[in-house]
């Protein structure tokens, strides 16, 4: 089964070329019968940067959210400290910023403003520069020292869906570059690796569900307020959910970390109250599945993203359940992601939002 997307908003058919940008992604990237990833652009770096102290990675909206999405498997990896900072925010700032730091800048067009100030900036500091992008001959590939293109192909639509997840698909094989070495951390990579190379078949059976999606969206599309929350890997999927809801649908969304949620969220939880919560299995699940028993018993009705068969979850999906196939941890926040753009884009056509036209 396909999903027919001709005659669509760009935004959907680019969700729906998911599988194909991650393709392109990781064509000739990596060498899977050997388990060795293959970056031409960092090649004459890598040296360089395993000698950096600390990891910093810099970047604005759903840039910003898919470094959230790979700082947990980054730091697990290369066992550096990996720092996260809004482009705007770190300029207000000016933090300090030393010889022996690995400045990462992400930026699908590799020209927002905050962005490449926030390049020069390091640049002045003598730190060593690493764009991220998805344009080549951008200032910001022209200005970095050494870099990784995307290679998912143009994004016509103004909100990031293909080019979010390649984006954490690029951070995680730079993860995975620069523990090679680690024999510590050899069946870990091994089973990221495996993972990745069935995640653009398993991005084909969630794109299925925008059927099932839409009928969701039917039920939200009149809410003015939604909140998305959860913790561990899928934090990001809460901030990229929440956002493309908001810019998409125009409907006030807020992410929530689940462990947060009894610092004051809890009191805006009732049977009114739209929930998103994901609740796939990774390393803090237990944790989550305590943040839904207090949703559940302030009378919330959760719409809950798991993974597929997880009966210990549906009991609680008092609003439905979207599941998911399974995959490594750390790929879980592009599985997650996929199913929240599709309830974006339906939410935005039914309540007549301009879905290629919006700009944050």
């Amino acid at each position: 089964m396909t999903v027919d997307s001709s005659g669509e908003h760009e935004m959907f058919k680019e969700i729906i070329n998911t599988p194909e940008a991650i393709k392109s992604t990781i064509s000739s990237r990596i060498d899977f019968d050997n388990h060795k990833i293959l970056l031409g652009g960092l090649k004459n770096h890598i040296d360089d940067i395993l000698l950096c102290r600390r990891l910093i990675f810099i970047g604005q909206g759903s840039s910003y959210n898919a470094a959230v999405a790979a700082r947990i498997v980054m730091e697990e990896l290369t066992q550096l400290p990996c720092i996260l900072e809004v482009s705007s925010h770190f300029n207000d700032r000016k933090p300090p910023i030393f010889r022996n730091d690995a400045c990462f800048f992400i930026s699908q067009s590799g020209e927002r403003p905050d962005t490449i100030e926030a390049l020069l900036y390091c640049r002045s500091k003598s730190a060593l520069t690493i764009g991220i992008t998805n344009v080549m001959g951008s200032t910001l590939s022209r200005l970095t020292e050494c870099g990784v293109h995307m290679h998912v192909g143009s994004q016509f639509g103004i909100s990031a869906t293909k080019t979010y997840t390649s984006t954490i698909i690029v951070l995680i094989l730079i993860a995975l570059l620069m523990s090679e070495d680690l024999e510590s951390k050899r069946e870990r990579r091994r089973s990221i690796i495996e993972c990745l190379k069935s995640l653009p078949d398993v991005i084909n059976e969630i794109l299925k569900l925008n059927d099932k999606l839409k009928e969701y969206a039917k039920v939200y599309m009149t809410k003015t307020s939604i909140l998305v929350m959860g913790r561990g890997h899928c934090v990001a999927t809460c901030y990229e959910g929440a956002l493309k809801l908001k810019e998409v649908s125009n409907i006030h969304s807020e992410a929530i970390l689940s462990g947060e949620l009894k610092h004051g969220t809890l009191a805006l939880v009732d049977s009114d109250m739209p929930c998103i919560i994901i609740a796939t299995r990774d390393h803090v699940f237990e944790k989550n599945l305590n943040a839904l028993q207090q949703v559940d018993a302030r009378g919330g009705r959760p719409l809950i993203v798991c993974d597929a068969g997880d009966d210990r979850v549906v009991m609680f999906a008092k609003s439905g359940c979207i599941e998911v196939p399974p995959v490594v941890d750390c790929l879980q926040s592009i599985t997650t992601i996929i199913p929240i753009q599709l309830l974006a884009y339906h939410l935005g056509v039914y309540r007549d939002c301009p879905i290629d036209g919006t700009f944050t």
